[in-house]
């Protein structure tokens, strides 16, 4: 009778230790499903523009800072810690941490290039790299950073020039077909006037 007795209380107590494990598993899944949740909350709490920062190798020289701006998205109730982290030694941010509470509260982050990126800049493709914005629980975002040669943007500044001359030169013989199409249209009523004038004279002289 005792061994019985036994027998089902130790049945009893693995039926409640398989329970409580399944609870256990359910509340782990719970869990992973509302820290999801959340992360995906501080994703759209988070707000930033520009999204993208570009230097010319003269900016580099002459020491220009660029700047973007982070913000807390959400109105009410809510406070965003934040820091940034740039990619590159060469890139320097100030400052490297905010805090923001709501979209009037915008953290201006400025941005400077040391002179050592001018080595590694070609004349024929930018250079590229990138700040990120984290904020916690790993919710991360990137700022992008291109440096390009002036000799490009001087490149590009001559080919806009030449379309822009195309256009204007397109734009010129099309006003100019128009008025000569006009003038010729009035050389032809002219003379069209004066041959019926001379058929007019014509007529009156065989007449008398």
């Amino acid at each position: 009778m005792k061994k019985y007795v036994s027998v089902i209380g130790f049945c009893l107590a693995m039926l409640m230790f398989v329970q409580g494990c399944e609870q256990v598993g359910d509340l782990s899944k719970d869990m992973i499903k509302a820290r999801q949740v959340y992360r995906w909350w501080r994703g759209l709490q988070l707000a930033y523009s520009p999204k993208n920062v570009v230097f010319t190798t003269n900016d580099v020289m002459d020491g220009i800072k660029k700047e973007f701006r982070v913000w807390n998205r959400f109105l009410i109730g809510t406070r965003m810690e934040f820091i940034v982290q740039p990619m590159e030694e060469w890139i320097v941010v100030a400052p490297d941490e905010g805090v923001s509470k709501g979209p009037w509260d915008r953290e201006a982050i400025s941005v400077k290039l040391d002179n050592s990126v001018l080595g590694m800049v070609s004349n024929t493709s930018p250079l590229e790299s990138a700040i990120k914005i984290k904020v916690l629980d790993g919710v991360e975002r990137e700022v992008k950073v291109r440096v390009v040669s002036n000799l490009n943007v001087s490149g590009e500044g001559i080919q806009d020039r030449n379309r822009e001359r195309t256009r204007d030169r397109l734009n010129e013989n099309q006003r100019e077909g128009n008025n000569n199409g006009g003038n010729n249209s009035n050389v032809d009523n002219g003379r069209n006037n004066g041959a019926n004038g001379r058929n007019r004279g014509g007529n009156g002289r065989g007449g008398n």
